[in-house]
Parts: structure tokens; sequence; C-alpha cells
């Protein structure tokens, strides 16, 4: 097999393993605030099965009697802050195993296409706690766990005040928990893809000490949900002093580099590419057209702009794309 297609495969097998690992992790977040609904619909049930009048309506008057209000709030508190520490724990392992599965990944491809033999041994314990406890994810964590709880509170007074039916209550809970649901995946999968960068970048760094020759990439994603700041970065090649050129005015060392501002780095999916020993990348893979010859963003839209195929959408102020 040609070098530089062994490489290519290696490289496409090892980022597939690492997409179907960010996939299972937004499965298990999935599952968490499911089980949390339930046991939110469970409290709420019984509620209406005691209180509610002979309409099937459950109104702010007859909650504030006994307390009932302080303790419905008091039970829904405990349901989401154990939801949310079982949901932050999940997170820090998968961005551990992210790490690690880039760290180890990359290694072997590195051993079976340059013939550069990695010194493995394991990786720093600092590096995974750091990966965990970088000051943008702590917040974003506390945050989440805040914005959650406060939604739902919000959509339970609501429905009391309108004096809402079970059902309708349950609607608008369970659009609360959805929004709740998307914000933590988007946490999880910013750190996840922080963690994949950091292991790849940190394997790179340690195949040039041990002889490999070769340089670092800007990966992004083909396809319209990508930052206009992003497509730009697509394909320029990382300077000898280990960063790329200024970015929402940083120089990160990859992309979701913790220095970049959080528009630049929320939800973004871009990542690390080698170009191994001469071998420059012969494919890639788009969201809409499979594998195809390896091509920067801007002259993959601009051949689809010629098609009248391309669909892609700049980003509202402040909004936060994923790239």
């Amino acid at each position: 097999m040609p070098q530089s297609r062994k490489w290519s495969d290696l490289d496409r097998q090892v980022n597939n393993a690492l997409l179907k690992t960010t996939k299972r992790g937004d499965r298990l977040i999935i599952r968490e605030y499911s089980r949390a609904l339930k046991q939110i619909r469970n409290e709420m049930a019984k509620l209406y099965t005691r209180v509610a009048g002979d309409d099937g309506v459950l109104t702010l008057a007859q909650m504030t009697k006994y307390n009932r209000m302080q303790s419905l709030e008091k039970n829904i508190i405990q349901i989401m802050n154990q939801n949310h520490g079982i949901v932050v724990a999940q997170m820090d392992t998968l961005a551990r195993e992210l790490y690690n599965a880039s760290f180890f990944d990359y290694a072997w491809a590195f051993d079976q296409n340059s013939g550069v033999a990695i010194t493995w041994g394991t990786v720093p314990q600092e590096a995974l706690e750091a990966i965990t406890n970088n000051p943008f994810d702590l917040i974003a964590k506390d945050t989440l766990k805040t914005v959650q709880r406060n939604k739902i509170r919000t959509a339970i007074s609501q429905g009391l005040i309108q004096g809402q039916s079970f059902p309708q209550m349950m609607r608008g809970v369970r659009q609360a928990m959805g929004s709740a649901t998307y914000q933590a995946m988007r946490i999880a999968r910013t750190e996840g893809q922080r963690a994949q960068n950091e292991g790849t970048d940190e394997i790179y760094g340690r195949a040039v000490e041990n002889g490999a020759e070769g340089s670092v990439i800007w990966d992004a994603t083909l396809d319209g949900r990508t930052r206009p700041s992003h497509r730009a970065k697509d394909g320029e090649v990382r300077a000898q002093d280990g960063r790329f050129s200024p970015l929402g005015g940083e120089r990160p060392r990859y992309p979701t580099d913790p220095i970049l501002p959080a528009k630049e780095a929320i939800n973004c999916r871009c990542r690390l590419r080698f170009q191994v020993d001469g071998y420059a990348p012969q494919l890639r893979r788009t969201r809409d057209q499979g594998v195809i010859p390896y091509t920067t963003f801007n002259d993959w839209s601009d051949n689809l702009n010629a098609q009248n195929q391309f669909v892609g959408t700049v980003p509202a102020p402040g909004a936060f794309n994923a790239t």
C-alpha cells in the first residue's frame, strides 16, 4: 500500500473511532436527562393526583398551601443536582477517554506509517487533570447547573400561574429539559474535542522528539455549519513555534485551545491533521458527499457555489455555531 494512502486510511480509522466515542457520550447524557425527566414527571403526577381539582388543573394558590411549593422545589433540586453530578462525571470520563484514544491511536498510526517508534509510557496524570479542570469548562458546568434548574422552575411556575393540566405542564417541563440536554451535550462535545486535540498535539510532539518529520494542519468540517473564521483556518499549517495565526485575538496551539474566546471554541468540531514525512493529506470526509479528494474548505465551497449546491449560513453576532 502506498505510504500516503496507508496514512490516510489510518488517520480516517482513528478519527472514526473518536467520533464513535463522542456519539456514545451524547447517548449517555440523553439517557441521564431522560431519567431525571421521568423522576420529575413522577413528582408532578403525585401532586396532580393529590391536589388538583376535579377539572384536573393545579394552580399556584393550591401549591402555596401547606408548603407544597417548597417541598416540590426541594425534590426537583435534589433530582437535578444528582443529574448534574452524574452528567459532569460522564463528561470528565469522556474527555479522558478521548485524550487517551487520540494519544495512543495516533502513536500506533505513527508507528505503522512512518517507522517512528513512539516512547508511549503513560499519559501524565497532570495532563488528564488539566483537561477536566480548566477554568473555561468549570465555568460552563457551573452555569449549566444553575441554568437548567432555573428553566425547569420557570416552566413549572408558569404552568401553575396559567392553571395548566398535567399534560400541558409536562410539555413545558420536557421543553426545558430538552434545552438543558442540548446545552450539556454542547459542553461535553467542546470539552471532548479539546481533549482529543490536546492528545493529538501531545503525540505529535513525542513523534518529533523521536525523529519524525512533518507539520500540523488545521482541519475544519466541510459543511455549512462551520464558522466563517474557521473556514478560513482550514488547511493552515501551524508555525514553527507551535501556534497557528491569530484567531479571536489569540494564537491557538490547536482548535478549542482554552486561550480562545468562547465564540471561537464552543461546539467547535475542528481537529488537527498531520502531514508526516512529506506526505500531504490525500482524502477527507464531508457531511453530505462522503470521502472526497483532499481540498481546503474555501476551494470546496467555491466549487459547490459554482454548482449552486453549497448551503452555508453566516452566524448572527454572538451565536455559537458548530465548526
